[in-house]
C-alpha cells in the first residue's frame, strides 16, 4: 500500500507477491511473482491477479478478479 514495485521476477512466492492501492474508493490489488506451484488454469509462475474491492453496503462487498 506504500507505492512500492513487486519484487524481482526471480523471487516467486507460493501466494504470490501482493501490492495495493486505491482507485478512488475501490481498494485495488495486483498480485503477480507465483510459485511454479502454484497453479490456477494452468497459468503456475505467469499467474497475475487483478482484485478490485468495492464498498456496496455497510455488510457487502463487491469483488472482482480479473485472471
Amino acid at each position: 500500500m506504500d507505492g512500492r514495485p513487486h519484487l524481482p521476477a526471480a523471487i516467486r512466492q507460493w501466494y504470490g507477491d501482493s501490492r495495493g492501492r486505491y482507485e478512488g474508493d475501490v481498494l485495488v490489488i495486483d498480485v503477480a511473482n507465483f510459485s511454479s506451484k502454484t497453479d490456477v488454469l494452468g497459468a503456475r509462475e505467469k499467474l497475475h491477479l487483478v482484485e478490485r474491492w468495492t464498498r456496496t453496503g455497510p455488510d457487502t462487498l463487491l469483488y472482482v478478479v480479473t485472471v
